[in-house]
């Protein structure tokens, strides 16, 4: 397909949850992918009936292609973050963490802070990729507790990839597929050690998980780390967490591990009904980001978008989590486990003080009381007021950040659109 519209330029095109590529085959010419390049490590290479190449690459395959594309410029990177702040801002949004940040990323922010353009509080979880070393070299702890708007001290950590690739680390094997089980992107004897280095060195770590495995190597890794150092105070937390095994729910609160959900993609999807049943089955699908357990069995709850996988609306998100329907068509009879409905206390929660706390900022941020930063947003109803079914069209007034105007309902800020939408 991608020969047929550009047959004379290699095209290079990344999923948007990051984990999958598609490309032709002047990409893959370019990077020397053929019949005979073995698959890398963690990664695939899909291949056709005679073992060459289709174009779709998973994982770490993707970076056969990414060591060829041209480099982004400074300027795309800076005009690419004032875009995304525009869009937070225009959705209520004052503090971000900013998930597997590399050094020219790193240095675009701090760049911004510097001539004045920040309009957010940015928690950097720098990349793992480089290990723990590369990590540290990037990492900067005692900008915690700090007047710097970019903090660097975190550090994010893939444990998995996702169901729909089916790389997602299962403890029991997908249906039909020979026992296959996805892979825990590092074996737990390196993951431990990384887990404890990055603890021992004051830094919050943030990790990845979408399988039931993912989540409790992630789990016994940082509960290594507490065993090693005890409660260093650092906060770890694990997102996503489409798969929990119920055995490990308590254990979130037990070690002080915030669940980092992304609530918006907790309803009955395409995604859900059409790729995840068949290759997981009924049970599974049935606790699917298990919120109100894991709330239950004394866990915190945080909320984030993963954008730009999905939306930054929070309302959208706030109203899934409530309701467990999808927050965009009428579709009231398509519930994903009515039982893991939370409050809309909860959720909101999960938005302000827990968030809040989640980055060492509780004193600054996330609750209305004298002497914090006004970063306020301004909702044209109370949530309170409103059908539950109607949460995630209430819109945006007003957004302050340190009492500064940064988002006014008709007036763009940073390239934001003035009527952001509800799938941006």
């Amino acid at each position: 397909l991608l020969d047929a519209v550009a047959p004379d330029r290699p095209v290079f095109l990344r999923g948007a949850d990051g984990h999958s590529a598609w490309v032709n085959s002047m990409a893959l010419a370019a990077a020397g992918i053929t019949a005979d390049t073995p698959n890398p490590p963690l990664g695939i290479i899909e291949r056709d009936a005679a073992g060459e190449p289709l174009g779709t690459l998973r994982e770490s395959a993707q970076a056969l292609v990414e060591a060829v594309l041209p480099p982004t410029t400074p300027a795309e990177l800076e005009a690419a973050a004032l875009a995304g702040l525009g869009v937070a801002n225009a959705f209520g949004i004052t503090s971000i963490i900013d998930a597997s940040v590399d050094a020219p990323l790193l240095a675009t922010w701090r760049a911004l802070e510097a001539n004045g353009r920040l309009t957010a509080r940015i928690v950097a979880s720098v990349s793992t990729d480089g290990g723990l070393e590369g990590a540290l070299a990037l990492a900067d702890p005692s900008s915690r507790g700090s007047a710097a708007l970019v903090r660097a001290d975190a550090a994010k950590i893939f444990l998995d990839g996702v169901l729909e690739g089916e790389t997602a680390a299962l403890l029991q094997p997908y249906l039909g597929r020979d026992g296959a089980r996805g892979a825990l992107l590092r074996p737990f004897p390196e993951l431990e050690a990384l887990v404890v280095g990055l603890d021992a060195a004051g830094l919050q770590i943030h990790m990845h998980a979408i399988g039931d495995a993912a989540a409790r190597e992630g789990l016994d890794a940082l509960e290594a780390a507490r065993l090693a150092h005890g409660d260093r105070g650092n906060r770890h937390h694990i997102s996503h967490l489409q798969l929990v095994h119920p055995d490990d729910y308590a254990r979130f609160g037990a070690l002080d591990v915030a669940a980092n959900f992304q609530a918006l993609w907790a309803f009955p999807d395409k995604y859900i009904r059409d790729v995840n049943l068949p290759v997981v089955g009924a049970e599974r699908v049935a606790r699917m980001y298990p919120l109100r357990s894991i709330e239950a069995a004394g866990g915190t709850l945080v909320f984030g978008s993963d954008w730009f996988v999905s939306s930054m609306n929070r309302l959208l998100a706030i109203e899934t989590a409530v309701t467990r329907q999808n927050p965009l068509e009428d579709a009231e009879d398509q519930v994903l486990n009515e039982a893991e409905r939370i409050s809309l206390r909860a959720a909101l929660l999960g938005f302000t003080r827990h968030g809040a706390r989640l980055m060492h900022q509780e004193g600054l941020t996330g609750s209305l009381e004298p002497g914090k930063a006004a970063d306020l947003v301004v909702l044209e109803r109370d949530l309170f007021a409103v059908p539950a079914r109607e949460i995630g069209a209430v819109p945006v007034t007003l957004t302050l950040f340190n009492g500064a105007i940064v988002y006014e309902r008709g007036a763009p800020v940073n390239g934001a659109p003035t009527h952001p939408t509800a799938t941006e």
